[in-house]
């Protein structure tokens, strides 16, 4: 049963809560002295109380939190002013989907419905993803882009192509500093508009699949979550603007975030580089992991709390633009086969609970280019 931290306790109990930073100035990180777990209405009603992670740290297990985690939480509370932790509990993993042996098989026959032979029947499928700014800072000629949508598409011939923004960085320097001789959308329509309308008419077999980013400036949207791009208040609409922006009707057009399925594989995607703002919030303490499994714990953090972005609140200092009142939407329906967080931190390809975490990096570096991923996922 679970029991109440707040309460004087001799007795070890199990308790649930939120983790949360009770200094008083304004977006003060946690530390081992500010560190509160907020009770639920039900069993505490909603007050915090301090823990005492201590015993954690001392026996070597260490600890990892971040304001707004859920957690589960077992110790004592002797003095009734302070919960005493010597276990902390991640909730479990969202449920991973299932699908039926028919299912596959259907997805997999080696003939159609007609009788003809397939020649791609249980062929593995290849995914490229990449991720924004497309251009380098010095100028708005996109060469980056164009050399992935040219040479590395000719390399690797992937079954689909997935772009996450920015595409039109709104922090690009030039842009930023209203260095631009057109406006963001002739922009965005003749560099890179025009290169996937070409792409698409060479591989006309590829999906492309677009994700915009909070940064992009070709978006009246710029809070997360984040609608498709091209996206407009009235239907009527969305053809003209989407022409506007030179998309190709061929390509799809998906939020940010996005859960979505290849044959029998879920796949989700979020560009809000939540691991860039968990690595600046989180209170580690020694650690269990191996050093380099920063980047995995990350990850870790995101599925356990089935969210895209359980980081809460957001400290001012990043470019979360979290949109409170529809905080539904970047709820992890179940625990994808593959994960995409595109971030700023170092590219990285992990496996975390059964799931590939990817991270791409950005295609342009300030002054160079940068770094793209290719996933093949086989048949079962």
């Amino acid at each position: 049963a679970l029991g109440n931290p707040a309460q004087s306790s001799q007795e070890p109990i199990l308790a649930v809560g939120r983790i949360f930073c009770d200094a008083l100035a304004q977006d003060a990180k946690l530390n081992p002295k500010s560190l509160v777990l907020e009770t639920s209405r039900a069993l505490g009603s909603g007050q915090r109380v301090p823990l005492d992670m201590g015993p954690l740290a001392t026996r070597g297990t260490g600890y990892a939190v971040f304001p707004g985690q859920f957690v589960g939480v077992e110790g004592s509370n002797p003095s009734g002013k302070q919960f005493c932790v010597t276990r902390l509990i991640d909730p479990p993993l969202a449920p991973r989907t299932n699908i039926s042996v028919q299912n596959l098989m259907e997805m997999y026959a080696p003939v159609a419905a007609d009788g003809s032979p397939l020649p791609n029947a249980a062929q593995p499928m290849k995914l490229l993803v990449a991720m924004g700014p497309y251009t380098l800072d010095r100028d708005l000629l996109y060469e980056p882009l164009e050399a992935l949508v040219t040479e590395v598409v000719a390399q690797h011939q992937p079954d689909i192509l997935l772009l996450q923004g920015p595409f039109v960085d709104a922090k690009h320097p030039l842009v930023a500093q209203g260095q631009v001789h057109v406006d963001l959308d002739t922009l965005f329509r003749e560099q890179i508009g025009a290169r996937l309308t070409r792409l698409l008419a060479a591989k006309p077999g590829m999906k492309l699949v677009l994700v915009p980013s909070v940064r992009d400036a070709c978006t009246e949207w710029c809070v997360f979550p984040q609608p498709p791009l091209a996206s407009v208040l009235k239907r009527s609409r969305a053809a003209q603007r989407r022409a506007e922006l030179g998309i190709p009707p061929e390509a799809a057009l998906f939020p940010n975030p996005v859960q979505f399925t290849i044959n029998d594989a879920l796949i989700a995607v979020s560009n809000n580089d939540i691991l860039m703002h968990l690595s600046a919030e989180e209170l580690a303490v020694q650690p269990t992991t191996a050093p380099g499994a920063r980047l995995p714990r990350l990850f870790r953090h995101v599925l356990a709390q089935r969210a895209f972005y359980p980081l809460f609140p957001p400290a001012s200092r990043t470019d979360a633009n979290l949109d409170l009142a529809r905080l539904e939407a970047v709820t992890l329906q179940a625990t994808p086969d593959l994960l995409v967080l595109g971030s700023q931190l170092v590219p990285v390809a992990t496996e975390v609970a059964g799931c590939l975490c990817l991270n791409p990096g950005s295609v342009a570096k300030p002054a160079a280019g940068g770094t793209y991923q290719l996933v093949t996922v086989y048949p079962p």
